[in-house]
């Protein structure tokens, strides 16, 4: 019944499809009609984007130089404590570690079963004593755990990190200036005991 239809008007070509994507001019068009009405100038929407990605490869900067301090990565088991982990996650697979989770704050760790606990945003003192408690438990001895602490005028949580990993029997406690940052670093004693934790 289609090919009669067809038949029936001679020299009709068939209808194109719809097009999937738009043109590139198409697209153009559209972006500058929309800029053209919203009241924010084309200026000030490109600082934004320049703005944002200054702020993005700051951060990329900042995370390498943290995992630049780690060291090898390739024989190490390490956990990612905290929020928006998925970046640290991306970088340390990229650089070769073999085994690395994520967990949040207010989850507990499996007992003893990390070398490395890496906490990235560490921002008040009640973020740094769920962090540090969790990485006690987490790492086996003579384990490692770091600590990014959000930038503070006073300076008040690097130093209430610091005493939190005294308090919680750590050792060779080391504290480095950090690109957004402050690094500290703690290792965790063979005779600290679980029991404890």
């Amino acid at each position: 019944m289609l090919r009669q239809a067809q038949k029936s008007v001679p020299n009709q070509l068939p209808r194109p499809r719809p097009a999937l994507f738009a043109s590139a001019e198409e697209l153009n068009l559209e972006h500058d009609d929309f800029r053209s009405k919203s009241s924010c100038p084309r200026d000030s929407v490109l600082r934004a984007r320049f703005r944002l990605s200054d702020d993005s490869a700051s951060s990329h900067r900042a995370l390498a130089k943290w995992l630049d301090g780690i060291g090898p990565v390739t024989r190490t088991r390490i956990l990612v404590l905290g929020k928006n982990t998925l970046e640290v996650m991306c970088a340390l697979i990229r650089r070769g570690c073999p085994e690395a989770a994520e967990l949040r704050l207010d989850h507990r760790p499996e007992a003893q079963s990390t070398d490395l606990v890496l906490v990235q945003h560490v921002g008040s003192l009640d973020d740094a004593q769920q962090a540090v408690a969790q990485a006690r438990r987490a790492l086996v001895p003579s384990g490692r755990v770091m600590l990014r602490i959000v930038p503070s005028p006073s300076g008040q949580v690097a130093r209430g990190v610091e005493r939190l990993l005294r308090e919680e029997g750590f050792s060779a406690i080391w504290v480095r200036p950090l690109l957004g940052g402050t690094l500290i670093c703690a290792e965790r004693p063979a005779s600290l005991h679980l029991a404890a934790a």
